[in-house]
């Protein structure tokens, strides 16, 4: 076995370098829950894609031999004397060599994950840092195996420092190279103060456990690998020598870790992505909820939801594809908002709609209580904002965390399309029926739906892409009519039609008489025609791949003539065209002129859909249907 010893980079310049690393500092509040936050995410990012990934969590002694404690010793006492340390920092060494002095062993959390790739030591292309190399020598530069696997940061190896009083980890991998032989690499970091050591040399704070006294190169062979750091299968373990469970026993600890991991994970546990072994006690799919024992009933409720399917699907520009799943809760007096974000790979960024920056915008008291869970799958073509707009500890979503400057607006665009959407179906589910009051003014909503594979042609032969989407509905007391005389549309004077419901002010909303709004219409006569009435209009593609043409469904009980405009939506609230090529009711074409609809009732009934055909595609779009 090769003489294994701990070497610090020569530090002429006495630069101070302190016990408060910026990396460490990140993890420091709540250290376990963020350890096992990062170190399962890790093992996902390098899951193979064929079985779930296994993750062994277990509590060992380990002879202080193996990493030289000794030697570490030497380099703790000089730490905790250095003149760049705090008193804080101070009373931290002295406990870890209290630790190490008390007993030839020394408690260690090891952390062992199987079908996973290994963190590769080799690159295809040349000036690329390994996923080895990120692991355990780089700072701040993450090295991930897809473009939306979560560390955007590189802090998250940081988070097995903060878990122990010796600041110190040691590290080891199997992988298979490119012509499929088993490679094995180990070594150990500790990250101390910039100290002198006791040849009177400055040294830095950071100290590798190598045999390689030039380069501080990983340890290679597997006869010079302690048997206990080595993995004869792909992988990669992580052990935090001198880690203390305190007074709360091992059992108390190993709850702790499967409640804070399920809390967490539970949906890559449930998608069967994720097996976790904590203390030889299994956690999957089939026994997720009964492991589960946590305080409160949220989480419960998440686990319940995130093994049915989802609601309803779509695709966000910016973000990718993202599913929603939703259930309303049975007991009327519920008012629960429990809504979760998903990454594909499974880790809940967050439970708090104010952390996801989304801005779902005041739920009523009157929706009955739900809960929902938000999955945003990663897009192979590009990098997901979800990603980008993650906190270091991946707890929050803000667009400040976007690196690049001219990316921010794009984030938050996409982030609030994501909110508009999630909310508008989470409404679909959870509101109340309307009243007829209500339907005459409908909330303006995205149009972001995309075709459930799983959903037949329904009975009048159109493709129905789940519930139909609502689009906005705006008018004025009085009506512009082919028999009537001339009313305001939003925006003009006249009055506007109020509802009991609460809506979005659509742009340029009506104003009282004598007074103008701020849209673009015309002054109404204000003569007292009677008032078209539009009821519960829904939009839904005309086809599963229809991506410019769609069809608008409405109800018009007083079977009224009138002029009908379809206008799109933009992110500035200002309106714009669709531009209709061809529109058609019960397959008659109507006349369509710069994008009104001159529809006039010939059939009995007061239910009408009409199909329509565009020069810009309808995907991601918003409308608003006016009366004119």
């Amino acid at each position: 076995m090769a003489d294994l010893t701990w070497q610090f980079t020569e530090n002429p310049a006495d630069e101070e370098e302190g016990p408060n690393d910026a990396g460490i500092m990140t993890f420091t509040k709540n250290p376990l829950s963020n350890l096992i936050r990062e170190t399962i995410q890790n093992s996902l990012d390098a899951g193979t894609n064929f079985d779930p990934v296994k993750i062994d969590y277990q509590i060992e002694s380990v002879p202080g031999n193996l990493f030289n404690a000794e030697h570490l010793k030497k380099a703790l006492r000089n730490a905790a004397n250095s003149a760049h340390n705090t008193d804080d920092g101070r009373q931290k060494f002295n406990r870890a060599l209290r630790i190490l002095e008390s007993t030839s062993t020394v408690p260690t959390l090891c952390i062992r994950d199987s079908n996973t790739t290994g963190a590769k030591d080799q690159s295809q292309y040349r000036n690329v840092t390994t996923p080895w190399h990120s692991l355990t020598k780089s700072s701040g530069t993450p090295n991930k195996p897809t473009k939306d696997a979560a560390g955007s940061f590189g802090l998250g190896k940081h988070a097995a420092f903060a878990v122990t009083d010796l600041r110190t980890v040691l590290y080891s991998t199997s992988y298979r190279d490119q012509e499929d032989r088993l490679q094995m690499r180990f070594i150990g970091k500790t990250i101390l103060v910039s100290h002198v050591d006791d040849e009177r040399t400055q040294r830095h704070s950071k100290g590798y456990l190598t045999s390689d006294p030039v380069k501080y190169e990983s340890t290679r062979s597997e006869h010079d690998i302690p048997r206990v750091f080595t993995l004869t299968q792909p992988g990669t373990g992580v052990f935090i020598p001198g880690y203390q469970i305190g007074n709360q026993g091992m059992a108390t600890w190993r709850q702790s870790v499967i409640d804070t991991a399920i809390e967490s994970y539970f949906h890559s546990i449930i998608q069967n992505k994720l097996v976790l072994s904590v203390d030889s006690h299994e956690i999957n799919a089939e026994n997720v909820a009964g492991r589960y024992q946590g305080k409160g009933q949220r989480t419960r409720n998440f686990i319940a939801l995130s093994q049915s399917r989802p609601n309803h699907r779509t695709h966000i520009p910016g973000i990718g594809n993202v599913n929603l799943r939703v259930n309303t809760h049975e007991d009327p007096t519920s008012k629960a908002r429990e809504i979760a974000l998903v990454r594909d790979a499974g880790m809940m960024i967050t439970d708090k709609p104010t952390n996801m920056r989304i801005n779902l915008g005041r739920i009523p008291q009157q929706w009955r209580g739900f809960t929902a869970i938000i999955e945003c799958l990663s897009d192979e073509n590009q990098s997901s904002f979800i990603r980008q707009s993650e906190s270091p500890r991946h707890d929050e979503l803000s667009i400040d965390y976007v690196a690049a400057d001219d990316q921010k607006q794009a984030a938050a665009t996409a982030l609030r399309n994501l909110g508009s959407w999630v909310r508008q179906h989470i409404e679909f589910e959870a509101a109340p029926p309307q009243t007829k009051a209500d339907d005459e003014i409908t909330e303006l909503v995205p149009y972001l739906s995309i075709p459930d594979e799983d959903n037949d042609a329904n009975k009048s032969g159109h493709y129905n892409a789940g519930p139909p989407q609502r689009v906005d509905i705006t008018h004025p007391i009085q009506s512009k009519s082919p028999s009537g005389g001339a009313g305001a549309a939003p925006g003009e004077h006249g009055r506007r039609r109020r509802s009991r419901k609460r809506t979005n002010k659509p742009n340029g909303g009506g104003s009282e008489p004598g007074r103008r709004g701020g849209g673009q219409g015309t002054t109404g006569t204000g003569n007292r025609a009677r008032p078209v009435v539009i009821r519960n209009a829904r939009v839904r593609p005309s086809s599963p791949d229809a991506t410019h043409s769609m069809l608008i469904s409405f109800d018009n009980p007083n079977r009224d003539a009138h002029n009908i405009q379809l206008k799109t939506v933009g992110e500035d609230g200002a309106e714009y065209p669709i531009g209709i090529r061809e529109a058609k009711v019960d397959g008659e074409p109507i006349t369509a002129v710069n994008d009104t609809l001159a529809f006039l009732p010939k059939r009995e009934g007061n239910r009408y859909t009409v199909e329509i055909s565009t020069r810009e595609p309808i995907i991601g779009k918003t409308f608003r249907l006016a009366q004119r």
